[in-house]
């Protein structure tokens, strides 16, 4: 029988087939009932954390796992396949970090994507908005600089994890003066005040995710 993950070393298994046995044990169970009372999944999160899920997208300096792409699109598969919105809340934390590792300053690596990697801090990702999903050229959020930092005015939905996240990466436009829109990421700490949430949409499979606008 053909082995689809082939190109996983040695080490990368033994995680996967580790993560596989945790998900079955400790996050697979309390899926139907997270299900249907939409509780956010803070167990299952600091499961995944001891487990080194939440910092599996990150290079070893940060603190992450150091896993090849291949192992972590398996990694994730393995937790979706126990619960959709443990999977969901996952990998808009992945979306967060992503952005401080692609874009931050060193500073704010150090700070915050070690605390990521350990489930200490939790990350959130604002890019859709009501009409900007999957066309961020359309992007109606500006971010101009202000002699203190930025002012950032528009309007964000689908914002998952934002209800209980620790910071939250938010994409705004910053010059329009180009035929190509400047994207910025907005590294908001502490941010949750500033959030309206948004009604329950009970997705099937994930209505435990937490969003808001």
């Amino acid at each position: 029988m053909t082995d689809e993950w082939y190109m996983l070393a040695e080490e990368e298994r033994l995680f996967c087939d580790v993560l596989t046995r945790i998900c079955a044990e400790r996050i697979a169970p309390k899926a139907a009932e997270t299900d249907e009372t939409s509780a956010f999944v803070h167990d299952q999160l600091a499961t995944l954390a001891e487990a080194g899920m939440l910092g599996a997208n990150l290079p070893e300096a940060y603190g992450g796992s150091g896993i090849s792409a291949p192992a972590l699109l398996r990694a994730v598969a393995i937790v979706a396949g126990a619960c959709g919105s443990t999977a969901s809340a996952l990998t808009a934390h992945y979306l967060a970090t992503d952005s401080i590792l692609i874009g931050g300053t060193e500073t704010q690596k150090q700070e915050w994507l070690t605390r990521a990697a350990t489930g200490e801090a939790l990350g959130a990702f604002g890019l859709t908005e009501p009409t900007a999903g999957s066309d961020p050229a359309d992007m109606k959020t500006r971010a101009r600089r202000t002699d203190t930092g930025w002012h950032v005015k528009g309007t964000k939905c689908f914002i998952s994890n934002a209800g209980v996240a620790d910071f939250i990466v938010l994409y705004a436009v910053t010059d329009r003066r180009s035929d190509i829109a400047a994207f910025r990421p907005s590294f908001c700490p502490r941010a949750r005040q500033a959030l309206m949430p948004a009604r329950r949409k009970r997705p099937w499979g994930s209505r435990a995710v937490m969003s808001s606008r």
